[in-house]
């Protein structure tokens, strides 16, 4: 049993099925909104699922996809009012995404206005070198993972090893380019917690990527509860 997150992204795109009811209602209705009762029944469908306060307001080529678009990225991915970083957690099928909580567009793993935010989202390398621990290990969306600071790892001083919390096994790395950040925080004490938003259940022999999301318990048990 288990399902691996696919190399490629598959299946259906995300879509607010709140925002297609309004737009599907009202292409459907065009030309007959002069019908009170019309009228009425998309005046509902706004006021349940329409734009909400504090709402952005997105432009057509924004809606059709899926993700925030970098040209918001200044604008809204900045600390909430709380402390908390700006975005939920979102199930689709076997994978978690990180969507921006105003328009409900997903954050890319890996985007580098996340880290300011106090997260790191990566997805996890040389897992082909690691085959066994991989799929051995707790990975589907919602395990807790175990980074280990490698300092003497030949290849790179910055190394941050990943491995399943059920396992000792080692399963990848985190890149060279994020692992030169997060590594200082390590080596500073802070603790960092990380839990996977895409991979296999222990036993499956269906091994796709891995992704991860890696933050303190505070932001972590915050992203837990909001999703």
């Amino acid at each position: 049993m288990g399902s691996a997150c696919p190399a490629k992204k598959q299946g259906s795109p995300l879509r607010s099925r709140e925002a297609r009811a309004v737009r599907v209602l009202s292409s459907c209705t065009q030309g007959s909104t002069g019908d009170p009762s019309v009228r009425g029944i998309v005046s509902l469908f706004k006021s349940l699922f329409g734009k909400k306060d504090g709402a952005v307001q997105l432009s057509d080529e924004e809606q059709q996809s899926d993700y925030l678009h970098s040209s918001r990225w200044d604008e809204l991915l900045q600390l909430r009012p709380d402390g908390m970083p700006p975005v939920r957690l979102r199930r689709q099928g076997y994978e978690w995404h990180l969507v921006e909580e105003r328009t409900g567009k997903v954050v890319s793993v890996g985007n580098r206005k996340l880290r300011p935010l106090g997260l790191w989202t990566v997805r996890v390398r040389g897992l082909d070198h690691h085959k066994a621990e991989t799929q051995a290990a707790e990975l589907f969306a919602g395990s807790p993972l175990t980074l280990t600071r490698e300092p003497d790892n030949p290849f790179d001083s910055s190394a941050i090893a990943v491995s399943g919390a059920n396992t000792k096994g080692t399963i990848g790395y985190v890149n060279k380019q994020m692992a030169a950040g997060l590594a200082k925080i390590l080596d500073g004490g802070t603790e960092i917690e990380a839990i996977s938003l895409c991979g296999s259940q222990a036993g499956s022999r269906q091994q796709g990527n891995v992704k991860l999301v890696a933050a303190t318990p505070e932001i972590i048990r915050w992203l837990r509860r909001h999703r």
